[in-house]
């Protein structure tokens, strides 16, 4: 019978309620949809076990800790190909790797799984591709990106002198020694077509693998039964609490590159980074959700909350929700705006009842395509672009939604007469290619993007950098900065972060990014 997961590890029979217990975690989703008041279909825990036929299996990394699973002796792969250790590893100035690539490959190779943390601009491609062909045998590198997955092709050159084979964007080369390979290329294919496609890898390599915890590629890590696996990430930590699933799938961090190291060596500039503040205010509107305790059981159960429209008669409003929280329902109170967040508040602390309040998210999304629309805010962005376009330098604008980057796109080419590149998703993959293509040879050197660029975005020569679309994930602010950081531009590099400081939730997110910036080692202007 077909090993039914073969990237996982069968557990003793006497050991599978302990599993269960160690491969359970609270659902993040579910604290924060109780923890708003909001209804969540998910379940409380999520169990990172499979079971079939009576049988539990473990994810790998997970096993090991357990110390349920004992690896198989460390051994090169023979198949397919088989690169020299000289060809990889050699010593003097001709190397091809630098010092902190080998360390990180010297760490790879003394285990059998593990994460290889380094940041945008290390080199990690050229990690993973010598990592695999010291190991030898196939290896099979998944990406989330087309453009990620050429990058990785071109390493695979690169390093090892092989011609890898791409699944993706329509090619499917499968019987190549070396497969890069789309998450999305498997969406359509059933699990044991995934189980065969894959049996014949020997190492499994999974590019920012702070992706690794999501379900789509969970399922991938269940199937996929290559003996040795590895992820690389510039940002081996989630912000939506599923770090852990990350490791107990991939194992622990077994190298980590630091910023400063690479700094002080040569190989990355220091950022520095200047808080622009912008006049731009929205009234957001709030919902008021009481009484906290029980609001998850309720949700749970399917009970809805019983609506009050403070919008009409505030007053009104908050005595007839107060008095039916007091009875035990609960209630929701929306159209909050301004000061009556707070007379809302203090209002149901007198009454003795808990309340929770958030932003509407309809107000929310509203807030954002206007504050992207305004007009001052647009001519900030502009200006900081088109300074250091005309200093020589080459300007990457993070827009957020696609049609504010068409229309900032067009805006500076009427304003200044010279090319730029929108880059977004709904780009079709050939013009996509040549726009890169362009900002990396110079032929361009202005860009607007949407989060497109936040993950895997290659371009060497990148001196200033424009966020005009706040977020508040840490993670994300370092794989954005990272893009600055490589020692190729023209100007010093700086990113300019608009902070529209009349509103509170956009200011506690320029404060979240401000320690992503001092985390590598970013000189912040405040």
């Amino acid at each position: 019978m077909q090993n039914p997961f073969p990237g996982g590890v069968a557990v003793p029979a006497d050991l599978a309620s302990a599993a269960r217990r160690a491969a359970t975690i609270k659902n993040p989703k579910a604290l924060k949809a109780a923890q708003m008041g909001v209804r969540c279909d998910e379940p409380d825990e999520i169990v990172e076990v499979r079971e079939c036929d009576g049988v539990v299996y473990l994810p790998r990394g997970l096993a090991l800790k357990r110390c349920v699973w004992e690896p198989p002796p460390l051994t090169r792969g023979r198949t397919i190909f088989d690169v020299p250790r000289e060809r990889i590893l050699p010593t003097g100035n001709n190397a091809p790797l630098r010092p902190h690539q080998k360390d990180a490959v010297a760490a790879g190779i003394a285990a059998h799984l593990g994460v290889l943390v380094a940041p945008p601009g290390a080199g990690k491609t050229w990690i993973g591709a010598a990592l695999a062909g010291f190991i030898g045998g196939r290896v099979l590198v998944l990406v989330p990106t087309v453009d990620i997955l050429d990058q990785w092709i071109e390493a695979f050159q690169e390093v090892l002198g092989v011609e890898a084979g791409r699944v993706g964007r329509g090619k499917h080369e499968w019987n190549a020694p070396a497969v890069v390979a789309t998450y999305q290329s498997f969406r359509n294919i059933e699990d044991p077509d995934v189980i065969e496609k894959t049996a014949g890898f020997g190492t499994l390599i999974v590019d920012e693998a702070q992706v690794g915890a999501s379900a789509s590629v969970r399922r991938l890590l269940w199937l996929i039964g290559a003996p040795r696996r590895f992820g690389v990430t510039a940002t081996p930590y989630r912000d939506d609490g599923l770090t852990k699933i990350l490791g107990w799938h991939l194992g622990p961090i077994i190298h980590e590159t630091k910023h400063d190291e690479l700094i002080a060596a040569g190989y990355l500039r220091r950022v520095r980074v200047e808080k622009v503040e912008t006049s731009f205010d929205y009234p957001l509107s709030n919902i008021l959700r009481a009484p906290v305790d029980g609001m998850r059981r309720w949700l749970k159960d399917g009970i809805k909350p019983a609506w009050f429209d403070a919008r009409r008669d505030l007053e009104h409003a908050l005595s007839s929700a107060a008095d039916t929280a007091q009875a035990g329902a609960p209630v929701q109170v929306f159209g909050l705006v301004g000061e009556d967040r707070e007379i809302a508040q203090g209002y149901f602390r007198e009454r003795g009842v808990r309340c929770g309040i958030t932003a509407d998210p309809k107000s929310w999304a509203k807030a954002m395509d206007t504050m992207l629309r305004d007009p001052d805010r647009m001519e900030i962005i502009m200006a900081r672009a088109e300074a250091d376009h005309a200093a020589g330098g080459t300007v990457l604008v993070l827009c957020g939604r696609i049609a504010v980057c068409e229309g900032y796109a067009c805006a500076f080419m009427t304003r200044t007469g010279e090319d730029c590149i929108p880059l977004h998703s709904e780009l079709k993959a050939k013009h996509r290619r040549e726009g890169l293509a362009a900002l990396r040879d110079g032929t361009v050197r202005c860009a607007f993007a949407t989060t497109l660029a936040d993950v895997g975005l290659d371009v060497p020569m990148l001196d200033s950098m424009v966020i005009a679309f706040p977020v508040r994930v840490q993670g994300r602010t370092v794989q954005r900065i990272g893009r600055l950081m490589r020692p190729d531009g023209v100007l010093a590099p700086v990113v300019y972060d608009l902070v529209d400081v009349k509103m509170g939730a956009l200011q506690s997110q320029w404060a979240s990014r401000v320690k992503a910036y001092r985390s590598i080692g970013a000189e912040v202007e405040r």
